[in-house]
């Protein structure tokens, strides 16, 4: 007979079940940025022109930033959910 593993109790209040709550799902940095050179061909065949406003992963963004290819709009935290 095999032996069976004893029953746990799951608080979602503790402090371990809420940090798991908070970094389960993977989370993305995403950068809107406004393009100031253009036309530029994306990966995707689209094209952007200078003033277009796009949101790209945040290491992306700053490398268009770092680069001046483009300027932040703003930053924001996306969940695995969208």
């Amino acid at each position: 007979m095999g032996m069976s593993a004893p029953a746990r109790s799951f608080d979602p209040h503790s402090p371990g079940a809420q940090h798991l709550a908070r970094t389960w799902l993977p989370r993305l940095e995403l950068w809107r940025v406004r393009r100031l050179h253009g036309p530029v061909i994306e990966t995707d065949g689209s094209v952007m022109t200078a003033g277009t406003v796009t949101e790209v992963p945040a290491a992306y963004g700053r490398q268009l930033v770092q680069d001046g290819f483009a300027e932040l709009v703003s930053r924001r935290i996306a969940s695995a959910h969208e």
